[in-house]
C-alpha cells in the first residue's frame, strides 16, 4: 500500500510541477569530447572519451516529448566542444 501511495503522490506532484513551471532552458551535453584543457573548467571531457555521444535523433526525439514548449524555450548545446561534432549545425 505505501509504495503504491509514494507513486501516486509524485505523480500528483510532477503534473503539479510541470503546470507551474514551464520549461525555459534546456540543456544538452552533446558530447564529452574536447580538443582543449581550459584551467577555468569543471568539466571531465576529454580528446578520448569513454562514453559514446547521444545520437542527434535521440535528442530530437525528446525535444519532441515537450508537450507544451515556452514561447522563449532556449536549447543551449554544451559539452565538451558541441563543434567536434559533424552532425549538429550550429
Amino acid at each position: 500500500m505505501l509504495p503504491a501511495l509514494k507513486k501516486h503522490a509524485f505523480r500528483v506532484f510532477r503534473e503539479s510541477e510541470t503546470k507551474l513551471h514551464e520549461l525555459n532552458y534546456l540543456f544538452w551535453e552533446c558530447t564529452t569530447r574536447c580538443n582543449l584543457r581550459c584551467r577555468h573548467c569543471g568539466s571531465d571531457c576529454s580528446q578520448d572519451p569513454s562514453y559514446p555521444d547521444m545520437p542527434l535523433e535521440d535528442f530530437l526525439a525528446a525535444l519532441d516529448t515537450i508537450e507544451k514548449p515556452a514561447n522563449n524555450l532556449t536549447v543551449v548545446l554544451t559539452g565538451g566542444e558541441p563543434l567536434l561534432r559533424d552532425d549538429v549545425e550550429l
